[in-house]
């Protein structure tokens, strides 16, 4: 699966955006299906109110009225490759398939590096994987849990 420019977003933006906006999951995941046939705007691009829909395919169903204000100014990075530490990743080897999700979800047994393989997310039932990419995602490389204030 490609992945789209401001992917990122669904984390970082509220649900409820999804939600007011008149999306539902099967739009969600008909946008997550979909081949995007458009090349990114470059590095260094000045998105505006009047180019906001230029993001319309990078953007998931209901984000982009979050961005549509006058004020509007987005600039487009280059992209750059963020590899996991080594530390990062060796842990992630030496502690691979011990951490597991409770019976209420809470993680358990878990280390250091990234608790749960994409195997295991893909054999896990929808609702456990979802838990397990949210305590990827709070266990990431990039820091300890949602405190990012730079990936430079």
């Amino acid at each position: 699966m490609p992945w789209r420019l401001l992917t990122l977003l669904i984390v970082v933006l509220p649900c409820g955006a999804f939600a007011e906006a008149g999306a539902t999951r099967d739009d969600l995941d008909a946008w997550i299906r979909q081949e995007v046939l458009t090349d990114p705007p470059v590095a260094g691009t000045i998105i505006g109110p009047n180019e906001i829909q230029s993001l319309a395919a990078w953007l998931p169903p209901g984000y982009l009225q979050e961005f549509d204000f006058p004020e509007l100014e987005i600039e487009i990075q280059a992209t750059a490759d963020y590899p996991p530490h080594p530390e990062y990743q060796a842990a992630s080897e030496k502690f691979a398939g011990q951490a597991m999700l409770a019976e209420d979800n809470s993680l358990q047994n878990y280390t250091a590096g990234r608790p749960f393989s994409d195997a295991q997310i893909a054999a896990a039932q929808e609702n456990a994987a979802g838990f397990m990419v949210a305590w990827n995602q709070i266990h990431r490389w990039q820091y300890m849990g949602y405190k990012v204030d730079a990936l430079t």
